[in-house]
Parts: structure tokens; C-alpha cells; sequence
């Protein structure tokens, strides 16, 4: 039995890891498959919401990847993705654009 009563394969951080492994070798939907079962795994990890934004965007999910950002910037606003994916989601059409600042000013 190992620490925490998981399995190496099934910690959360060797989802996080395999998600950037993943986008670094430009497999978004293998990325976001990884970084989603490491949310499962652990609701608050920041850093999963941030990698599986990158993965959606990389996806053409534009709206999914600003949901996950939320997310991320309230559970790691430290994380340096979340800017970068921001300023991507940033630079996108004006419609989307649009539509992402009026989601921000709801809240």
C-alpha cells in the first residue's frame, strides 16, 4: 500500500506530469485527459485546471479554457501558465474576446 492509500499511477502528480509532457509534444487531447483525471484525483489542484486550460485552448475550445483559467487563477494565481494561456485567449477573436470580459464583469 503506498502513501495515501493510491497507487503511483493513479497520484495526482504523475497526471500533472504526463499533461505537460503531453502539450510539450503537442497531444491536447492527451494532455487534457491526464490533467482532467488529476482534478478528479485532487479538485484543488490549480495546476491541473491551468493544464488542462492550455489543452482546450490547443483543442479549440476556447470557452472550456476560460473556465478552467477561473479556476486555476482562484487556486494557483502564482502558476506562470495562467498567464500564458490568458494572454492566447487574450489575443483570440473579438467576439470571444468579448464575450470572456463580459463573463469576468458578471461576477
Amino acid at each position: 500500500n503506498f502513501a495515501g492509500g493510491l497507487e503511483p499511477h493513479e497520484r495526482p502528480l504523475v497526471h500533472l506530469e504526463m499533461a505537460t509532457l503531453l502539450l510539450a509534444t503537442k497531444d491536447a487531447p492527451g494532455a487534457a485527459t491526464h490533467a482532467r483525471r488529476a482534478i478528479e484525483l485532487d479538485p484543488m489542484a490549480g495546476r491541473g485546471h491551468a493544464l488542462l486550460a492550455e489543452a482546450l485552448l490547443e483543442s479549440g475550445d476556447r470557452e472550456g479554457a476560460a473556465a478552467e483559467l477561473e479556476r486555476a487563477s482562484v487556486l494557483a494565481p502564482q502558476d506562470a501558465r495562467i498567464g500564458a494561456v490568458r494572454e492566447r485567449l487574450d489575443v483570440g477573436e473579438p467576439k470571444t474576446r468579448s464575450s470572456w470580459i463580459a463573463r469576468l464583469l458578471k461576477k
